[in-house]
């Protein structure tokens, strides 16, 4: 693990060591209690948001050098005593979403920005790993840009189809694959055309070649948001759109793949009752 990034410094205050942007200026030491992040005082108007069963995320506003930040804290625990061990020998999962972030914004996509990443050393043994990052200003996920699509006009919800499929395929042609390419991880804005940012990048990653296994598993993930707004036509042209840019033409065989996959994962759903059989729309 590198003892330095670009912008960053390595720090600790107490049993906690971290990363810390150049760009956080605080006018409070960071000197946490034991069982706090070392960010956690200085954050006002903390509001918890729902997560994964291994993570705690907040919402609050930080001072930064007098200028009012929106953040977000994300802590994240052990999943298992197995990862416990993992994370002691290789890189933690803030470590990983760090490094992944680096890497995107490198290469032009858009993250949250992290300003403070780090974990708690207690003699050998790091746990309560942690993460500060700056709120996607005017940002909402995909979700809720989709449900948006019903205001806009037919040419509006193309344009968007297809610079979504853009973005998706640049992120390919670029072999990086997105551990949880869902829904919620993908963020929409519209400001003279639409720009997207991608989140929880823990298990993004940048491969020397794209396995197919991962461009199909991105794929289904995305076809897996059920909205009455997204017709098959409207998946046909994303789907297009990405074929020609990522193989300069439409590739049939991916498509038969990805489409045997997302049946299958719809069902699974339907089974597990997290949808109703109106929902089947493959």
């Amino acid at each position: 693990m590198p003892s330095q990034y670009r912008d960053f410094t390595f720090e600790s205050a107490g049993r906690w060591r971290f990363y810390r942007n150049t760009a956080l200026q605080v006018t409070a030491p960071l000197a946490p209690l034991a069982s706090e992040s070392p960010i956690t005082h200085l954050l006002s108007e903390r509001q918890e948001i729902a997560a994964s069963q291994h993570s705690r995320v907040c919402r609050a506003m930080l001072s930064n050098g007098g200028e009012a930040l929106s953040v977000y804290l994300k802590g994240m625990a052990f999943k298992s005593p197995r990862d416990a061990i993992k994370q002691q020998l290789g890189k933690s999962r803030a470590m990983k979403a760090f490094e992944a972030e680096q890497l995107l914004q490198s290469l032009g996509f858009t993250t949250p920005t992290t300003l403070l990443t780090g974990w708690r050393q207690r003699f050998l043994f790091k746990d309560n790993f942690f993460t500060l990052s700056v709120a996607l200003s005017d940002y909402a996920d995909l979700y809720t840009a989709v449900a948006q699509l019903e205001k806009q006009s037919h040419l509006q919800k193309r344009a968007f189809i297809e610079q979504f499929a853009e973005i998706i395929a640049r992120l390919h042609r670029q072999n990086i694959g997105h551990g949880d390419l869902r829904a919620g991880n993908v963020m929409c804005r519209y400001s003279e055309g639409w720009q997207f940012a991608f989140i929880d990048n823990e298990r993004t990653r940048q491969y020397a070649k794209l396995p197919e296994s991962i461009r199909i598993k991105n794929l289904v993930q995305l076809n897996l948001l059920i909205s009455p707004l997204i017709a098959k036509a409207d998946r046909q042209r994303f789907f297009n759109r990405y074929s020609t840019l990522c193989y300069g033409q439409s590739n049939t065989e991916l498509l038969g793949k990805v489409i045997d996959k997302t049946r299958k994962r719809l069902k699974i759903m339907l089974l597990k009752k997290k949808i109703e059989t109106s929902d089947l729309w493959l």
